[in-house]
């Protein structure tokens, strides 16, 4: 395939830290619309991979190309723009989400950490939008963990101490 078609390319991807070498001479093209898994045991650098390619970490050597952009070494402003399109799921979400966190600011920090202007009241209805098209009613007074927990064990009672707090019914 012609790295024209590719939605991603890796091109002998490498990334030492010190003496440890987390990934070495990775290559792969990836088609629009294409799905592809990255399997391996732990610690065999799928997750190093992916933080290469969203530069959360820069590659020691190698070349990730999205679409026609080389985003190997980009500058911090280029980075931030790409950063708007591009993300990583990890595979842990009690590493990627913060317990105290309420799920409407889950929801809603990118468009804080993107800068978009936005009133408060836009801001909420584009929450509410996004937990509307997961089928989940906006319960921004819950943290992540307290409604998981939920969603697995419906019940009655208080499941952390989030639950608790007095302004735990409200929406922010």
């Amino acid at each position: 395939m012609s790295g024209q078609d590719a939605a991603l390319e890796l091109e002998n991807l490498v990334m030492h830290f010190g003496a440890v070498r987390a990934v070495d001479g990775v290559s792969l093209s990836i088609r629009k619309g294409q799905v592809m898994a990255l399997v391996g045991e732990s610690g065999s650098g799928k997750s190093t991979v992916g933080r290469c390619i969203v530069r959360l970490l820069e590659p020691t050597s190698g070349a990730v190309r999205i679409g026609r952009t080389d985003v190997t070494h980009l500058s911090r402003r280029q980075l931030r723009r790409h950063r708007k399109d591009v993300s990583i799921v990890f595979q842990d979400p009690a590493g990627s989400l913060d317990p105290r966190m309420l799920v409407g600011d889950v929801v809603g920090e990118p468009l804080r950490l993107q800068g978009a202007r936005m009133s408060r009241r836009d801001r909420q209805a584009r929450i509410a939008e996004e937990l509307g098209r997961v089928g989940s009613a906006q319960r921004g007074g819950q943290t992540p963990f307290s409604r998981a927990l939920r969603w697995a064990a419906p019940t009655r009672e208080p499941r952390s101490r989030a639950d608790l707090r007095p302004d735990a019914a409200r929406c922010r």
